[in-house]
């Protein structure tokens, strides 16, 4: 019989090779509410060591990773035409975008929830080479496959509302 653990540990995180990605402005003690984690590429990609034409680093993308992880408001949706921060991707196994306009020509973070407050980023576009909407379909079905593979028996994190996820304050685009 196969148990399934109830939520990601950070200690899993660091051993699948994840690092938590931080705000540009050092976190001051209490203010840590979130956390994003991400492999060292993408770390390495929004610092601007990588792809320097890609943009990066951004002020944009910082200060949304400032807002995210000190607990400021973010927005949410469930509709792919809407411009929020995340979008819970319906038809889709518990999978999130981080929808980044700029640097131009915008980026996308497709990733899941490891628990409340805890996004694990699991790929990352550029928001013209994914195409149309079938495409985008594509590259988020392999995210839940990319998860099992990571952290085989451990579940994403589920939940029936925004704040389920992204905890509170948190703007809903939806209503």
């Amino acid at each position: 019989m196969t148990l399934k653990a109830t939520m990601l540990s950070d200690a899993q995180l660091k051993l699948a090779g994840f690092v938590e990605l931080t705000p540009v402005i050092p976190l001051r003690a209490g203010e840590h509410r979130r956390a994003i984690w991400a492999k060292t590429a993408l770390r390495d990609l929004v610092a601007g060591k990588i792809t320097p034409e890609s943009g990066f680093p951004c002020l944009e993308f910082d200060l949304f990773v400032g807002r995210y992880c000190k607990g400021y408001i973010v927005s949410a949706t469930r509709d792919q035409k809407k411009k929020s921060d995340f979008k819970w991707l319906q038809g889709h196994d518990q999978v999130w975008v981080v929808a980044l306009r700029n640097p131009r020509p915008g980026w996308r973070i497709f990733g899941r929830f490891a628990g409340k407050n805890r996004f694990v980023a699991l790929g990352v576009f550029i928001r013209g080479d994914l195409g149309n909407l079938d495409n985008y379909s594509i590259e988020a079905s392999k995210i839940p496959l990319e998860w099992d593979a990571l952290f085989p028996n451990v579940p994403a994190h589920e939940g029936a509302a925004f704040q389920d996820y992204l905890g509170e304050p948190v703007r809903d685009d939806d209503e």
